[in-house]
């Protein structure tokens, strides 16, 4: 069995529209889901069970076998 890592990363408040852009060289903001969209095998975005918005992905082989 292939391990694999997931993370999920809450942002209370109001729920968001979350999408992949690719930002200007001087932009403050927005490298985030272009770098785990560079990583992850599966990515999501979508209201959070907290409220707000959660961001989720996954990683096959991410950690060695134990």
């Amino acid at each position: 069995m292939e391990a694999s890592l997931r993370v999920e990363v809450h942002n209370p408040g109001l729920p968001e529209s979350v999408r992949l852009r690719c930002p200007e060289a001087d932009d403050a903001h927005g490298r985030g889901l272009l770098l785990v969209d560079s990583v992850a095998d599966s990515w999501h975005a979508g209201p959070s069970r907290f409220g707000g918005t959660v961001v989720a992905f996954e990683m096959s082989g991410a950690w060695p076998p134990s």
